[in-house]
C-alpha cells in the first residue's frame, strides 16, 4: 500500500512505542512466544524481545517489512516476515502461538466483516489452549455517531502528520498528508478501511470461540469509554470445568 510506503522510515516519530510496552507486558504475563499481525516498522516487537518475550512479526506492507528487518537485526534479532494477515494459518502451526497482537488499526484494512471474522478465525487456530488475542482499532461507533472527518494532528520536530476520514456506508477512506520537517517533503496516499463497530467485533471474537473478552480506552489501560477514539479488545478462552460426579 502506498501509504505506508512513504511512512516506514518516519514510523517511529509518528507512532512511538510509548504505553503499548507497557500494556502488551502485562495482558502476555507469564506468556512466552507472541505473534506480532501488522508489525509497521517492528519496533514494539523488537521492545517486547528485549523483556524477554519470543517475537515472530508480519507485515503485508514491502517498506514496513525492510526496515522491521532493520530493527530486528540491530536488536533482538526476532523473525519478520512478509504475510498477508488473512493466510497466517498456511504459514504458522496450529495451536503453537501464546499470545497474538494485531494494533494500530491493522484488523481493518480487511474490507468487510466476513473476511475479518474468518481472519479473526484463523488467528485463534493459531493460538494453544491458553492463548490471548489483542486487538486495537478505533471506535468506529463514535466516529460515525459524531461524524468526526478528522484525527488529531500528530506533530513534532520530525513530523506533522494530518488524518483525514471520508464516511461512506461500510467504507471509510482514510487520507493522510505527511510532512517531513528537515526536508520538507509532503507525501499524500489514502486507503479504503471497514469501519468494524463494536458489535461487530465482539460477534467475530465469540464466533472464533473466545468467551472472555475485555475493552479498554487506551494502552494506558483505561476504561474503554464509547465517547472516546480508541478501543482495545482483549480476548481468551476460559475453559469452564465440568462439575465432578460421585456415585
Amino acid at each position: 500500500m502506498t501509504i505506508y510506503k512513504n511512512m516506514a522510515d518516519y514510523y517511529q516519530a509518528i507512532f512511538p512505542v510509548g504505553k503499548k510496552l507497557d500494556f502488551l507486558k502485562e495482558g502476555f504475563k507469564g506468556k512466552k512466544n507472541l505473534l506480532d499481525i501488522g508489525c509497521s516498522d517492528g519496533r514494539v516487537a523488537e521492545a517486547l524481545s528485549q523483556e524477554g518475550f519470543e517475537l515472530e512479526a508480519i507485515d503485508l506492507n514491502e517498506d514496513m517489512v525492510r526496515v522491521a528487518k532493520e530493527v530486528s537485526k540491530a536488536g533482538s534479532g526476532f523473525s519478520v516476515s512478509q504475510v498477508d494477515m488473512t493466510q497466517v494459518d498456511g504459514y504458522f502451526l496450529e495451536s503453537s502461538i501464546d499470545g497474538i497482537y494485531c494494533i494500530g488499526n491493522t484488523l481493518v484494512h480487511l474490507d468487510s466483516y466476513e473476511l475479518i471474522e474468518e481472519t479473526i478465525k484463523a488467528f485463534k487456530r493459531l493460538l494453544n489452549k491458553d492463548g490471548k488475542l489483542i486487538i486495537q482499532i478505533l471506535n468506529y461507533d463514535f466516529i460515525y455517531d459524531n461524524s468526526i472527518r478528522e484525527l488529531p494532528l500528530i506533530e513534532n520536530d520530525k513530523i506533522k502528520f494530518k488524518r483525514k476520514y471520508e464516511l461512506e456506508e461500510g467504507n471509510v477512506v482514510f487520507s493522510t498528508k505527511l510532512l517531513i520537517k528537515e526536508s520538507g517533503q509532503e507525501f499524500k496516499a489514502s486507503v479504503n478501511l471497514y469501519p468494524l463497530r463494536k458489535s461487530e467485533l465482539e460477534r467475530a471474537l465469540k464466533s472464533a470461540g473466545f468467551n472472555s473478552i475485555s475493552y479498554y480506552g487506551g494502552f494506558d489501560g483505561k476504561d474503554f469509554s464509547e465517547k472516546g477514539l480508541p478501543l482495545i479488545a482483549v480476548a481468551k478462552s476460559i475453559r469452564e470445568e465440568l462439575p465432578s460426579i460421585h456415585c
